[in-house]
């Protein structure tokens, strides 16, 4: 036969005259070597896997000669497919049945075939031959295909599936001889699954063919969370085929059946407007939580309860749609006490028992006394086991919202697992785009993680072996493969669910590492492999690759002197067609009494002369005390008081104070201190 090069040179150079063409379409080329075969049935069963796919192809010849002839596919596979298996339809005890290939190496296979199709041999022995021609083409000899007969074979294809939007997918092109497209049914592996084409759903048994491009996908049932896969596929000559998957489900969390919710809403008068924005997204999350017990609490100087207990979701929704309609609005006060409020929340959700769920969501526009620090709100969380979300209102209601991990009460949302949350930045052009295409409510952020946040890729072989990863939303997946030196024991993928750490550590998977043992050579990691390295991987995954070919053998059906004379058959295929080849901050101002042609307005006059003739009322000595005021916009925020008279005189001027209305001036500043001299 001559070495393995000179033959390898000779058939790929016979072929390529041919089949270069069909390597960049997978319109397959079917030829006779005495007639001209034709393909009466080509059909499909593809097998859907959670990140893999088995296409599982049966074929029928029928050779219109005089003679037996043999049959030669040239045909290409979809991108990442590997065939690991062969058979041949021949006749055993008088019934139809399989005779399944044997992988073995490339060059023996093909001298096997070529022996076991010559002329002569009293008990023949007829074989169909699958080998390499390149990552995308292969080829199929079959032989006998005796004269007006049919002749059937079958090989399996396998391919990766990849992950998007919740879904494993998969495209397969058109396949098929010309004119003639393969049929193709769909089954899933794991019941309860849920099948696409084209993002349409699938009805089970629907006969379909491949006549253009079709985009297959596969849904999980009733899973979430995070899954991981570690495939290890081991050369035994120190290095290691790895390939990793990490997939986020579609939906990585459950809202909670049977919470208990309460809404914190902040009635001061900062928030203006905004007090409907935030009215608003609270309305929008509640509707999210179908089955809660639900307790909204207004506050400004003081925290209230809107009810005397806890009620169902549709009571608190009406009370928030009467406002929203104007039908039944509570005053709002001055004051932002919001550190009253949240110990006040924890307060209502002490008796809760500690087996249900438990939320406190804060709409706030974040102003509140310089008084109260960051410790002190931290410190008013965290006895009742709730989790805490802070929603900063600003403005009107935004379509996005992002984490604000920067934000000054963020420590405190992460002592429960929650976060502090920001009307997102992105623009909203893009921001429009990604809510349509995720179809996500917008606040279904504040009632379950739906991000993995700050994610960490760690696996010890990579060059980076602890890659940042971002942020990865619910539906999408993490997937990295390559050769490593060494032996690869375990893989990583780490982060945040809302503030909770977030730890999933996978190990090597038998059944996986076998079938990337065959899914390499469909891998751009082929090229880096060296023969021997093929040949260890390739009988480990029984796969057709450029070191290895599949031949089935079944009992002869041919006369015992009908063989191909390889001597003198030409053609397509020259040198017998042996099937060999190559190793080829918060809300804005307000303008509230904002006009023109309007006299002048003094703030720290109106306030002299509110406070000096409460002051007057309450019995006190002019020029007896001062009264410290902090302001928000229109909102007396804090009132300190140095008074040298009667505690019923404190107390007086004290509550006059807290009852000023600035919303009859024109208070234009976010935030300043005023002294008021009595």
């Amino acid at each position: 036969m001559g070495t393995r090069s000179q033959v390898v040179s000779l058939v790929l150079s016979v072929l390529g005259e041919v089949c270069n063409p069909c390597e960049y379409s997978l319109t397959d080329a079917l030829q006779g070597t005495r007639f001209e075969p034709v393909e009466v049935q080509n059909q499909m069963r593809v097998l859907l896997d959670r990140g893999h796919a088995q296409l599982r192809v049966e074929r029928v010849i029928f050779n219109p000669g005089s003679k037996p002839d043999q049959a030669v596919y040239s045909f290409g596979v979809p991108d990442g497919a590997v065939a690991t298996s062969l058979k041949t339809l021949g006749t055993l005890n008088g019934q139809p049945h399989w005779f399944y290939g044997d992988l073995r190496e490339a060059e023996e296979a093909a001298k096997a075939y070529q022996e076991l199709t010559g002329i002569g041999g009293y008990y023949p022995k007829d074989p169909a031959l699958m080998s390499w021609h390149s990552a995308t083409n292969l080829l199929l000899q079959v032989f006998p295909c005796m004269p007006k007969q049919e002749k059937a074979v079958g090989y399996t294809l396998d391919l990766p599936m990849g992950y998007e939007a919740g879904r494993y997918r998969v495209t397969l092109p058109s396949m098929g001889v010309e004119n003639k497209p393969a049929r193709f049914t769909v089954e899933t592996v794991h019941a309860g699954d849920r099948v696409f084409i084209n993002d349409k759903p699938l009805d089970a048994g629907r006969i379909l063919a491949l006549n253009e491009e079709q985009h297959l996908a596969l849904e999980p049932y009733r899973v979430t969370g995070v899954t991981g896969e570690l495939a290890v596929a081991d050369t035994g000559l120190g290095r290691t085929f790895a390939h990793v998957r990490f997939a986020l489900a579609k939906q990585l969390s459950k809202i909670p059946n049977d919470a208990y919710v309460v809404l914190a809403i902040d009635n001061s008068r900062s928030m203006g407007s905004e007090r409907a924005t935030a009215v608003t997204m609270a309305e929008g999350t509640l509707k999210l939580f179908s089955n809660a017990q639900v307790q909204i609490l207004d506050f400004d100087r003081k925290p209230r309860p809107r009810f005397a207990s806890f009620v169902p979701v549709r009571t608190a929704l009406g009370a928030l749609r009467r406002e929203l309609s104007h039908t039944q609005i509570p005053e709002a006060g001055n004051g932002s006490e919001v550190d009253l409020a949240l110990v006040e929340s924890e307060r209502l959700l002490s008796n809760v028992p500690s087996s249900k769920a438990k939320r406190i969501l804060l709409f706030t526009d974040s102003l509140v006394p310089e008084r109260i620090t960051d410790a002190d709100v931290a410190a008013s969380v965290g006895r009742a086991g709730a989790i805490l979300h802070i929603i900063n209102v600003s403005g009107s209601v935004p379509e996005s919202f992002e984490r604000d991990d920067q934000h000054p009460w963020a420590s405190a949302a992460r002592i429960t697992g929650g976060l502090v949350w920001q009307p997102s930045s992105t623009p909203n052009d893009e921001l429009a785009d990604g809510i349509a295409a995720a179809g996500r409510n917008p606040y279904l952020p504040f009632v379950r993680p739906t991000t993995l946040y700050n994610a960490v890729y760690s696996f010890p072989l990579d060059p980076d072996p602890e890659k940042e990863l971002g942020n990865i939303e619910e539906g999408s997946g993490v997937e990295r493969q390559g050769l490593y030196i060494g032996e690869a024991r375990w893989v990583r993928l780490s982060g945040e669910l809302w503030s909770q750490p977030f730890r999933l550590t996978v190990h090597p998977d038998a059944n996986a590492g076998k079938l990337w043992s065959a899914l390499v050579f469909g891998t751009d990691q082929l090229n880096e492999l060296s023969e021997a390295e093929m040949m260890v991987l390739a009988k480990r995954g029984g796969a057709v690759s450029p070191v290895t070919s599949y031949l089935a053998i079944e009992p002869g059906v041919r006369p015992s002197t009908e063989g191909l004379d390889w001597d003198e058959i030409g053609g397509a295929f020259g040198d017998g067609g042996l099937g060999l080849s190559g190793i080829g901050e918060g809300g804005g101002g307000r303008g509230e009494g904002i006009g023109f042609g309007l006299d002048p307005f003094d703030p720290q006059a109106f306030l002299e002369k509110r406070l000096r003739a409460k002051w007057a009322e309450c019995k006190g000595e002019a020029g007896n005390g001062t009264v410290s005021l902090e302001t928000h916009y229109v909102e007396v925020a804090d009132v300190t008081l140095q008074v040298d008279t009667d505690p019923e005189k404190y107390g007086c001027i004290q509550e006059a104070a807290w009852s000023l209305d600035l919303r009859t001036g024109r208070f234009e500043d976010r935030r300043k201190n005023w002294e008021i001299r009595l």
